[in-house]
């Protein structure tokens, strides 16, 4: 914590990089926002399809994955600079999503091959340099999964990653 803060129109997280240089501030409005922490300098803006959800980063944080209401958008990212793409790599539509202050919505695998993203009726699996869908799990206790994160390296669905929440909005 470095005592500092800055004014965010309507945050919804915060994901700190690899290495906690930089962040980016997903807003429930639209958009990411990224900054360098020391000093909370704001380095970039980007439009969002619908509210920003949530987002992760690859381990080797170079790219910023987001969850909007209805799509997910992958960026470049440099975690030394906080600079993000001119515009997403791909963009997936994944269905509506319910939004949850501080919950992550998907999540890399630690080997930063695939990402998970909860969507009606499953947890889907992405490749993380094209996007293309791997596979869905399914289950017919899957209806409308909220949150995802790994504990221990095995994948978790259901109320977040009690690690990775942000409190205090």
């Amino acid at each position: 914590d470095t005592g500092q803060s800055v004014s965010v129109p309507s945050p919804n997280n915060v994901h700190c990089a690899p290495g906690s240089a930089t962040a980016v501030v997903t807003q429930y409005s639209g958009g990411i926002r990224s900054y360098i922490v020391s000093g909370l300098t704001l380095v970039d803006t980007r439009a969002t399809t619908g509210s920003a959800q949530s987002g992760a980063f690859n381990p080797a944080g170079d790219r910023f994955f987001v969850r909007g209401s209805s799509s997910i958008h992958a960026f470049t990212y440099n975690s030394a600079t906080g600079a993000l793409g001119a515009s997403p790599l791909y963009t997936i539509a994944a269905g509506t999503s319910n939004g949850y202050y501080a919950m992550d919505q998907l999540a890399v695998h630690p080997n930063g091959a695939k990402f998970y993203a909860g969507v009606s009726g499953a947890l889907n699996v992405y490749n993380t340099s094209t996007g293309a869908l791997i596979t869905s799990i399914t289950n017919a206790n899957i209806t409308s999964p909220t949150g995802v994160c790994f504990a221990s390296g095995i994948s978790v669905v259901g109320q977040g990653c009690p690690h990775h929440r942000v409190h205090g909005h």
